[in-house]
């Protein structure tokens, strides 16, 4: 009886027992996986340089499992961050690893690669080979395939230059089979016969130019012998030169108009635009802004100007100069140059004046005399103004100057005016007698500068 239970009960026990887990070694490219079984290859490495390869431990069994062994024997292979151990593993999961092949003699290297029960080979070939190193302030930096050599921020236009050198460290001849530069704006600065024998202790330099033509990230490759090393730059546009401002006249005056034109420190080497922007400050302050101090090409106080590779002046819409109006205000008028990172700026002082004339017309009409003047006053204080009236023999006639104290009316003018200090006025005479008598008038206007006259025949 007690030996049937038992012959029924084992094979029971047996099949109740679970299963080993079991786990692939694979390498992962893109979307497929690579099986390793008994070996895996490195292939071809130059000593001092190296090659890292992805594994990946995947769990096939429809359990959960553990990895408690991940090691490697062998010289020349490295486990890159190992994983903690023992590490779970869910079912259909897996555990990526990498190893790194970094021979420092030449000749056929293997590890054995241990995953619990698995246990691939690994080999490589290492291939001896000449240091290839970069010149730097702070010391040679070794470059090894994925170093970069980065050029930084380089001018369109200009040169810039990385010394490396090619160095035998070893104690037998080495030769370079290849060794090319690829990338449309890299070259060797002197090209290298092939193939380059190095005896031992031997090193050569090698002078790498990165000339771009056009601004952006620009990449490019050097391959020296198994070799890759990435070349990385961005170029940039040269900056905008200095911008120099020139007026004419160099002093002027109210109701003017001053030729502006912009020279340049250097000639440019890149194209772009600018701005220029006159910026008034009335004297005395409190009276509204002065709308006549405009560019006359845009009728507004700022214009844009272009400067092209290769210009020495910048150019207005084609022309080499803007016109600017003074205005008819006395004060501060600051002419401000934007270009590129340039800030440059002129300041002119339209100093006070006596009122200027500009019309005088005298006319008779049924009732008498009629006078009519424009004018411009930028200290916007004129008050006091004079009327003499003269014959035909030039004699003043009787009662001589007429005086008017205009001064409260043209403060409340100025207060609103919205044309500076411009203005005009009509002054009518009644004449009592012949009036034909009467062949000129001069008019004189005063402010806090001084006078000014002018004299019109009727």
């Amino acid at each position: 009886m007690t030996s049937r239970l038992l012959r029924w009960l084992l094979p029971a026990l047996c099949l109740a027992a679970p299963l080993p887990a079991q786990f692939q070694i694979v390498v992962p490219q893109g979307d497929v996986e690579r099986p390793v079984t008994t070996q895996f290859d490195f292939g071809t490495v130059a000593t001092g340089d190296s090659r890292d390869v992805r594994f990946r431990a995947r769990n096939l069994s429809s359990m959960p499992a553990q990895i408690n062994l991940l090691s490697l024997g062998g010289a020349g292979f490295t486990l890159l961050d190992p994983p903690q151990l023992p590490h779970r593993v869910e079912s259909g999961a897996y555990l990526d690893f990498t190893v790194r092949f970094q021979p420092s003699a030449q000749g056929l290297l293997s590890a054995t690669l241990h995953l619990n029960n698995l246990s691939p080979i690994l080999r490589g070939t290492g291939m001896a080979a000449p240091v290839l190193w970069l010149e730097q302030p702070e010391g040679g930096v070794v470059l090894t395939s994925g170093s970069v050599v980065d050029y930084g921020r380089v001018e369109r236009g200009t040169v810039a230059r990385r010394r490396l050198f090619l160095e035998n460290q070893t104690r037998q001849q080495l030769t370079v089979e290849r060794l090319a530069v690829s990338g449309e704006e890299y070259r060797l600065a002197v090209p290298v016969p092939l193939p380059l024998s190095l005896e031992a202790g031997q090193s050569i330099a090698l002078d790498l130019l990165f000339e771009p033509r056009a601004t952006g990230p620009r990449q490019g490759l050097l391959e020296v012998d198994l070799r890759r090393v990435a070349l990385a730059a961005t170029a940039v546009e040269p900056p905008l030169p200095r911008p120099v401002i020139s007026m004419d006249p160099a002093a002027p005056a109210s109701a003017r108009q001053v030729k502006i034109g912009i020279q340049l420190a250097e000639v440019s080497r890149t194209g772009g635009t600018g701005r220029i922007v006159a910026e008034f400050t009335p004297e005395p302050q409190g009276f509204p802004p002065d709308p006549g101090i405009v560019f006359v090409s845009t009728g507004s106080a700022s214009a844009s100007f272009t400067v092209a590779e290769g210009d020495s002046a910048a150019r207005f819409d084609g022309a080499g100069e803007i016109v600017l109006q003074s205005g008819t205000t006395a004060g501060r008028l600051a002419v401000r140059v934007e270009l590129g990172a340039h800030r440059e700026e002129q300041v002119l002082v339209i100093p006070p004046e006596p009122p200027g004339i500009d019309t005088l017309r005298a006319s008779r009409n049924s009732s008498g005399l009629e006078v009519y003047l424009a004018a411009f006053d930028n200290t916007r204080s004129a008050g006091q103004l004079s009327f003499t009236f003269y014959d035909q023999a030039g004699t003043a006639v009787p009662p001589g100057a007429i005086r008017v104290d205009a001064r409260s009316e043209f403060q409340r003018y100025f207060q609103t005016s919205e044309v500076g200090g411009a203005f005009a006025l009509r002054a009518v005479f009644p004449v009592s007698g012949d009036a034909s008598r009467i062949t000129a008038v001069e008019v004189e206007l005063s402010n806090s500068a001084g006078s000014r006259s002018r004299r019109a025949g009727f």
